[in-house]
C-alpha cells in the first residue's frame, strides 16, 4: 500500500456520513420543542457547527502551502520553459470557452422560465468599486508583500509568486542544486497531510450536514425549490453535454470513467460548499486517480480561483 493512497471506502463513508448527520439533525430539529433550549443550542454549536467548521479549518490549513509547493516543484521541474506559456494559454482559454458557455446558459434558461419574473422594490445598481473592481482584481494578482500574500490567504497573488519563484528555481537549477528536489519532497508531505484530513471527511461531512439541518430542518432543501430544481438542471446540463463535449474531443477521455473517477472531488464540494477548501482533494485527484501530469494539474485550482 503506497504512503500516498487514499483511505478505503471514501466515497461510501461520506455518503453514509452525509445521510446520518441529516438524519440525525432532522430528529433533533423536529422533536426540538421536547429537549430544553440550552441543550439544543449546545449540540447545535459544539457538536455539527464546531465539528464542520474545524473540518472546513483543516481543508483550508493545506491550501495555500499545497498551491505554492506544487506549483514551484511543477514549475521548477520543467525541461522546456516553453510549456509554461503554452499550459497557461490553454488554461485561460479553457477558463473563458467554458465560462461563457455557463453564463450563456444561465441567460436562456432563466429568461425561459422567468426567474426574473418577481415583482417588488429593487435597489438602484451601484458600480463595483475597490478592492472588488477589476483594478483591484488585477493589483491583487502583484502583490507588492509577498509574506503579506500569504497571510491574507490572496491566492491571486500566491499564484504569481509561485510562478515566479518556480521560473527563477528553474533558470538557477545549477546553482541551487537540489532545491527543486526540496519542494517536491514538501509537496509530497502536503499531500499527505491531505490524505489524513481526508480520513476524518466522513466526520466532518456528518457534521456540516447537520449543521445545515440543525439550522433550518429539512426547509434548507426546500427553499426557493424552483430556483434550486432549475439549477441543478442547467449545471447538470453543462456537466453532461458541455464538459462531456470537452473531455472526448480535446482529451479523447470516457466522460462516464472521468466523473467516476471524480466523484470524491464533488462530494467534497457540495458537502464544504467550497471550491477552495476542496482544492487539496482535486489535485490528489488528478495525479492519481486520472494520471495528469504534475504541471498540468495546476488547471484545476487555477480554473477555480481565477
Amino acid at each position: 500500500m503506497s504512503v500516498l493512497s487514499p483511505p478505503k471506502n471514501l466515497t461510501k463513508n461520506v455518503l453514509l456520513g452525509m445521510a446520518a448527520g441529516v438524519l440525525i439533525a432532522s430528529v433533533f430539529y423536529y422533536t426540538q420543542d421536547s429537549i430544553p433550549a440550552g441543550l439544543y443550542l449546545t449540540i447545535e454549536k459544539y457538536v455539527f457547527n464546531l465539528g464542520g467548521q474545524i473540518f472546513k479549518n483543516l481543508l483550508m490549513l493545506v491550501v495555500v502551502p499545497l498551491v505554492f509547493f506544487s506549483l514551484v516543484s511543477g514549475i521548477s521541474s520543467l525541461s522546456n520553459m516553453v510549456k509554461l506559456g503554452s499550459i497557461a494559454t490553454k488554461t485561460i482559454g479553457l477558463y473563458l470557452m467554458t465560462t461563457g458557455i455557463a453564463v450563456s446558459m444561465a441567460l436562456i434558461f432563466g429568461y425561459i422560465f422567468n426567474l426574473s419574473g418577481y415583482e417588488g422594490d429593487v435597489e438602484a445598481f451601484t458600480p463595483t468599486t475597490g478592492d472588488s473592481s477589476l483594478y483591484g482584481t488585477v493589483m491583487r494578482i502583484f502583490p507588492n508583500n509577498i509574506f503579506g500574500a500569504f497571510v491574507e490567504n490572496n491566492m491571486l497573488g500566491i499564484v504569481f509568486i509561485s510562478i515566479l519563484f518556480g521560473i527563477a528555481l528553474n533558470l538557477t537549477d545549477e546553482l541551487t542544486g537540489d532545491l527543486s528536489k526540496t519542494f517536491e519532497k514538501l509537496n509530497t508531505v502536503f499531500l499527505k497531510i491531505v490524505l489524513l484530513i481526508m480520513s476524518f471527511a466522513p466526520v466532518g461531512v456528518f457534521c456540516l450536514m447537520g449543521s445545515y439541518v440543525m439550522a433550518k430542518g429539512l426547509n434548507v432543501f426546500g427553499d426557493l425549490a424552483q430556483y434550486v430544481a432549475l439549477l441543478i438542471f442547467v449545471l447538470a446540463f453543462h456537466l453532461f453535454f458541455t464538459y462531456s463535449l470537452i473531455l472526448k474531443v480535446f482529451a479523447n477521455l470516457n466522460p462516464l470513467i472521468f466523473y467516476r473517477k471524480m466523484k470524491d472531488v464533488a462530494l467534497f464540494a457540495f458537502s464544504t460548499s467550497s471550491s477552495a477548501a476542496t482544492i487539496p482533494v482535486t489535485l490528489k485527484t488528478v495525479t492519481d486517480e486520472l494520471g495528469v501530469k504534475k504541471m498540468s494539474q495546476h488547471s484545476s485550482y487555477q480554473l477555480e480561483q481565477l
